[in-house]
């Protein structure tokens, strides 16, 4: 992998409250990905009989696929008041696949674009509460990924000064999204998972 990236942030003023900004650009290109060149037999094919008389050959492997992708995120925050602040984010990829080979030429499970809000508040000393809304879209369509939204909650509390609390939901609404491929006769067909459910957690600090 070859990433470079360029990036500028700054804070300032806006109706007097603290507002800090962060822009990147990036461009990524991966190298020496593994495949199987389409057409470019090893040997001489077999002939076999069962279960059906057919050809058997052997396609030439190597690492020489190779994907490109840039674009961009942006990130703000707003200090509404000294407990509470918001922030969102966004990021859009945009890739080139060259395609030229086989096996690594399954659809593109790539979201292009991508987005949070947060608003995170701390309602009285000790407790923390969150509420994250995450959206991926632009990958509809064949078997890329499925537009998802997601609700994240988490609330947490200090209960001593080396104990603390905290109760995290997360994909909160009804949606699903594709996560990868699974083989079956040859033809990789998307499988939809979504982990959506409600997580404790204790820790303790010594």
């Amino acid at each position: 992998l070859y990433s470079h990236e360029l990036g500028v942030r700054g804070e300032t003023l806006v109706i007097r409250r603290n507002f800090s900004w962060d822009v990147s650009l990036f461009y990524n290109e991966y190298r020496g990905l593994f495949g199987a060149r389409e057409g470019n037999l090893v040997g001489v094919p077999e002939f076999q009989f069962n279960p059906t008389p057919h050809l058997l050959g052997a396609l030439s492997l190597g690492n020489f696929y190779s994907i490109y992708n840039w674009g961009g995120d942006v990130q703000a925050t707003l200090q509404l008041a000294p407990t509470t602040k918001v922030t969102g984010w966004y990021s859009g990829l945009y890739s080139k696949d060259p395609g030229t080979s086989m096996g690594v030429t399954l659809p593109s499970s790539r979201p292009r674009h991508q987005s949070m809000i947060r608003v995170s508040t701390t309602p009285w000393s000790g407790t923390e509460f969150d509420v994250t809304l995450r959206t991926s879209s632009a990958g509809v369509g064949g078997f890329n990924v499925a537009d998802n939204r997601a609700l994240d909650l988490r609330l947490g509390q200090t209960l001593t000064p080396q104990l603390s609390a905290e109760l995290i939901g997360m994909d909160l609404l009804r949606s699903r999204h594709k996560e990868g491929y699974t083989p079956f006769d040859y033809n990789f067909r998307p499988v939809s998972l979504i982990q959506r459910g409600i997580v404790g957690r204790l820790q303790y600090r010594w």
